[in-house]
């Protein structure tokens, strides 16, 4: 027993004596840990990308295509696009495998133009692009909202006598949605059924969406209806865009019922889904839509919503970034109407300044449209409360956590007076 036992571990040590030359064979000198190639496909940074990409130094085309890859993760285009030159340098021509991972850098970095140029670049060297390439081509122009040119691309491909899958499918009735073109988004979703594809959830929610944004809120809640009867299961975002489309069309009591329905189901409620819900009762039913804030705020939907500082006194910070206009409505109104007096019942103090962080309007990425500051613009009015100046456009400011102090009539106008003094002297 004893001899077997020292065998069974001279062989162990033979097994890790050979993989330690593996290692060493793989591109990693001490053996220790993982290998730059392996390491790269999990390598989340800029930085860590760019080191393992030195201490690679990829030779093979399988090396060329993970280093691309990796690059495409942390949106470094450039980078990704420059490995393709140098795979020439080296003599190892760019494959339709390289090509696609440069494809798809180029994508989610926002540079459709760049990645149309590579699939055009791939035809002229002898490479002909496969499904991968049209998916990752496809996947640019939504991302840069280019309906048509994906469009053109799903029958190019088809020319090509290559067949578009669910993936590819998915991203063009995205690219339709994105471009407001809700009877493409339609037609598509007919043409999987006419393929025998199977449509996922994924695919519904885009439709969906493409209907929210083209007014169509009948048709998306029949939409929501064949998905049940096509046995998929709407997801968070399914719920959320067809609640957002009877938001949109002045249809609360429609989207209260789909919202009850959402709860009672096995899904998760999101951000999104109280955003939708709160678009849709913020004015309509102010009083149940403060329920649903404080629900959404017990559930952490809303956890990063205050922030308190005293650097420069007491401050407090309303962030509304990946707030709805309704919900962002609703939030400053619950602020300033019922929390300001809960701390005064608590003997809490309350912030000397108030910033409300609304974006810049309708350049604000948290939602696809709305104008929240605006709307709190509006609040603001209609509540009567003192809003200060700022050069910060995304930012407004509020005196005293929104109380307003109100001068005596007589220092009112003894300061307007003042004022017409001064102006009469610099005239």
């Amino acid at each position: 027993m004893l001899t077997l036992a020292c065998l069974s571990l001279g062989l162990l040590r033979g097994h890790r004596s050979s993989d330690r030359g593996a290692q060493r064979r793989a591109g990693n000198p001490t053996g220790r840990g993982e290998s730059p190639l392996t390491s790269l496909r999990a390598a989340r940074s800029g930085a860590e990308v760019a080191r393992l990409v030195a201490e690679l130094k990829p030779r093979s085309s399988k090396d060329f295509t993970v280093c691309i890859s990796a690059y495409g993760r942390v949106h470094d285009w450039r980078s990704a696009t420059g490995l393709l030159d140098q795979m020439r340098q080296c003599g190892s021509a760019p494959n339709v495998f390289s090509f696609s991972a440069a494809i798809s850098a180029c994508g989610k970095s926002g540079q459709w133009e760049r990645a149309l140029e590579l699939l055009d670049e791939m035809r002229e060297r002898g490479v002909e692009p496969n499904v991968i390439s049209f998916s990752a081509a496809i996947s640019a122009c939504e991302k840069g909202g280019q309906w048509e040119r994906a469009l053109e691309l799903l029958d190019e491909m088809r020319q090509c006598g290559i067949e578009p899958d669910v993936i590819i499918f998915s991203a063009a009735i995205s690219a339709c949605e994105k471009g407001g073109q809700w009877e493409r988004a339609l037609e598509l979703l007919r043409e999987i059924h006419q393929c025998g594809i199977e449509p996922d959830v994924i695919i519904y929610s885009a439709a969906i969406s493409a209907c929210e944004k083209g007014g169509q809120w009948e048709r998306a809640l029949e939409l929501l209806e064949e998905m049940g009867r096509c046995g998929i299961e709407p997801n968070s975002f399914s719920y959320s865009a067809a609640i957002q489309a009877c938001a949109a069309a002045g249809q609360p009591a429609h989207a209260l019922q789909l919202f009850n329905r959402l709860e009672a189901s096995q899904v998760d409620t999101s951000m999104c889904c109280f955003n939708a819900i709160l678009d849709a009762l913020g004015r309509a039913q102010p009083e149940r839509a403060r329920e649903l804030w404080k629900l959404g705020c017990a559930r952490g939907c809303y956890h990063s919503f205050e922030r308190w500082s005293s650097s420069s006194g007491l401050c407090l910070q309303l962030d509304l970034h990946d707030l709805s206009e309704g919900a962002a409505e609703t939030a400053v109104r619950w602020w300033l109407e019922e929390r300001v007096r809960d701390r005064e019942r608590l003997h809490l103090p309350l912030p000397e300044r108030l910033e409300l962080i609304t974006g810049w309007g309708k350049s604000r990425g948290a939602t696809d449209k709305g104008d929240v500051r605006a709307r709190i613009e509006t609040v603001l009015r209609e509540m009567d409360e003192t809003v200060l100046p700022t050069d910060n456009l995304g930012m407004l400011v509020v005196a005293r956590g929104g109380r307003r102090h109100k001068q005596p009539k007589v220092h009112r106008d003894a300061a307007q007076g003042d004022r017409r003094l001064d102006m009469a002297h610099r005239k």
